[in-house]
């Protein structure tokens, strides 16, 4: 039960409080709102000499522009999916920081605006988190009766197919809205890679926080590296001499570890492995120039079959486990048998028990030196807000200052929490670690072909991964290259399909 509303303001004093004691040591504070490629974790708290120093809060965190006399006065339901983070419904605080700041999210929108959140879970009942088909058929029933829900908070893949069928409205249409994309809680690429045409359905950003968490790393073992004599991968990220190839020599020719036991070089699931083609600036989905989706040019590039070539020669040549789960690689790593593991940040909050070795994390690697950046892809599994056809443009308005409000508390509370106070701090196993996973943080891209190529026949990743995996997913005899002569054509229809579909919404 929520506590009363007298109770809640007090609680709420205390908590932002102590929130404020905790997170203003190490959060980054607010940012200037049209240097929109910084995120809220990155941005340096503001000065007495900054002229723009009115526009941020107490704490240095960039203020909304939400008027203070918005006052709604009812109950708002969100229908949100089994996210495997926590990220919904938390309702009373329990002195974990991720879950008390998204309580203290809540209150502090729900008193703003006088209106009552209600997470809509118990809906889900058991069914898998990426039941597509589940979460669509629900949105589908209560769009045909008439009873929408105020609002989304979605799987990925699910968002992005009702988009595409014409359930979700598009926000850019909303009359009187209180979006303001150039605020530092919407990721600095959002339009970029949402907007299709002229039109945007999905939203994401600080306001679903768990997206820092979702972002693919390499985890390492530092022991398995100093027994080698190697140069720790830290020192290389450093130096920008971080490359496929040299991970390719830190990852040949381990087959034993320093006491003569089986060792591997890498570990990771077939449908983790294509982390690595987006490291090296591959991408799945990019936007002609009517910023319609298609297929990337780079995708089927003679460097995109290079590398995919390349990994398979290695997971054959070289001690790889390339497993069916995630679950059933990471046990060579935690066992401490493995010299890399691919995963997600989140692994951090589980293998902070590890003790039998010390280990770090890395971004995946360029493909070579002159690559601009580290790119860290995000999976799949990651939350979009977005907002039902049907709603009147008064209600539309209404949902667009609580979808604001939300992703700038969540800016200011949540963001700090899972970043700075969790991964960087409470899970991190030395300061070269947190400083990687800064690195992993500020390296964050989107690539929304991964959620708009979802089917069995039709998901990149996973043929990708299903490709590096070689005999055991009986791909053994297909290449990359013979995969686009086989399916280019196939996929570039699919990809037009749901095009075309977009096209008719616009008109």
């Amino acid at each position: 039960m929520k506590p009363t509303r007298f109770a809640r303001i007090l609680t709420l004093l205390l908590t932002v409080t102590l929130l404020s004691c905790s997170f203003f040591g190490c959060a980054g504070g607010g940012t200037d709102p049209q240097n929109t490629q910084n995120n809220s974790t990155t941005a340096a708290p503001a000065t007495t000499e900054d002229p723009n120093a009115g526009l941020y809060d107490e704490n240095g965190y960039w203020k909304d522009q939400i008027p203070e006399e918005l006052d709604y006065n009812q109950e708002v339901s969100i229908l949100c999916w089994a996210s495997i983070a926590n990220e919904f419904a938390c309702d009373e605080y329990n002195g974990q920081a991720i879950n008390d700041a998204l309580v203290s999210r809540d209150l502090n929108v729900e008193d703003r605006l006088n209106i009552s959140l209600v997470y809509l879970t118990e809906l889900i009942g058991g069914e898998s988190v990426t039941a597509v088909n589940h979460y669509t058929d629900m949105v589908k029933k209560a769009a045909q009766s008439g009873d929408t829900y105020d609002m989304l908070a979605l799987y990925g893949r699910t968002a992005a197919t009702l988009s595409y069928q014409g359930y979700l409205t598009n926000v850019m249409t909303i009359e009187e809205s209180y979006l303001n994309f150039e605020n530092p809680w919407w990721t600095g690429n959002l339009l970029e890679e949402l907007l299709i045409g002229n039109s945007l359905f999905l939203l994401s950003g600080d306001i679903s926080p768990s997206i820092y968490e979702q972002a693919y790393t390499l985890f390492y073992n530092v022991d398995m590296i100093e027994d080698r004599g190697l140069e720790d991968p830290y020192t290389l990220v450093k130096q920008n001499a971080w490359t496929l190839e040299k991970f390719r020599e830190y990852t040949k020719d381990v087959e034993v570890d320093a006491n003569g036991n089986p060792a591997y070089g890498f570990a990771s699931s077939y449908y983790t492995v294509p982390a690595m083609m987006h490291g090296c600036a591959i991408r799945l989905m990019e936007r002609d120039e009517e910023k319609l989706l298609k297929l990337s040019d780079e995708l089927f590039s003679e460097k995109a079959i290079d590398i995919v070539g390349d990994l398979t020669e290695w997971a054959k040549a070289d001690n790889f486990i390339v497993a069916d789960t995630s679950a059933l690689a990471r046990p060579y790593f935690t066992s401490g048998t493995a010299m890399f593991l691919c995963d997600r940040l989140l692994e951090c909050f589980n293998f902070n028990d590890i003790s039998n070795f010390a280990y770090s994390v890395v971004p995946t690697p360029k493909f070579n030196e002159d690559q601009d950046r580290y790119y860290s892809t995000l999976d799949t599994q990651l939350t979009f807000y977005c907002l039902m056809t049907g709603l009147s443009q008064e209600d539309l308005s209404m949902m667009s200052a609580i979808i604001e409000c939300l992703a700038s508390e969540s800016y200011r509370l949540v963001s700090p929490a899972v970043v700075e106070t969790c991964l960087e701090g409470r899970y991190a196993q030395s300061e070269q670690m947190s400083e990687m996973i800064r690195v992993i943080v500020d390296s964050i891209y989107y690539d929304f072909g991964r959620i708009y190529s979802s089917g069995d026949t039709d998901y990149l990743c996973d043929k990708a991964g299903r490709i590096i995996q070689g005999t055991k997913s009986g791909y053994e005899t297909l290449t990359w290259s013979a995969y686009k002569n086989s399916y280019g054509n196939y996929l570039n229809n699919q990809f037009q399909k749901i095009v075309n579909k977009f096209i008719e919404l616009e008109q």
